[in-house]
């Protein structure tokens, strides 16, 4: 994996270069010495900001959004045994409107997380970051965002004073 990686890398960088564009690249020790000469906290988002020639860093935030790729869901239509023959039905999406990775308002609990649509009833599995999925009813859920196939949060790290 560390090869593809370095390699899809180096790719891109000559790639850019040859297009006239200017690209600036710099090590890992490079960033390391940048983020501590201007005290900075270890965060992934941070890093990203200091790589290259960096004389210093002005933050426009105390709250860096992290997107994190989730997928649009599968294509199976059903689940089979080991002979190929189906055993349950898995339909298409949307299910009552809803798809799995809709965030939503519970109206009840104030509580917003992601949803999990069942075909054969009306409750929905309903999770918050940090707990355990429960059963709702969809008559008691708001959407709140419509999946994309992000997961989006704050970086926990990024504690800088603005």
């Amino acid at each position: 994996m560390h090869y593809s990686v370095n390699s899809t890398r180096w790719k891109l960088f000559n790639s850019l270069k040859t297009k006239g564009l200017e690209v600036t690249i710099g090590s890992g020790g490079q960033t390391k010495f940048n983020r501590r000469k201007q005290q900075l906290p270890k965060a992934h988002c941070i890093d990203a900001a200091c790589v290259g020639e960096v004389n210093q860093l002005n933050f426009q935030t105390t709250q860096a959004l992290v997107a994190i790729c989730k997928g649009q869901g599968g294509r199976q239509k059903a689940a089979v045994n080991k002979y190929g023959y189906p055993i349950r039905y898995n339909p298409l999406k949307p299910i009552k409107g809803w798809n799995s990775g809709d965030l939503a308002l519970n109206i009840e609990t104030g509580e917003v997380g992601r949803v999990n649509p069942r075909s054969k009833s009306n409750s929905f599995n309903f999770t918050v970051p940090g707990q355990k999925a429960k059963s709702v009813h969809v008559s008691k859920l708001k959407v709140v965002h419509k999946k994309d196939g992000y997961t989006y949060t704050f970086c926990p790290q990024l504690s800088i004073n603005v």
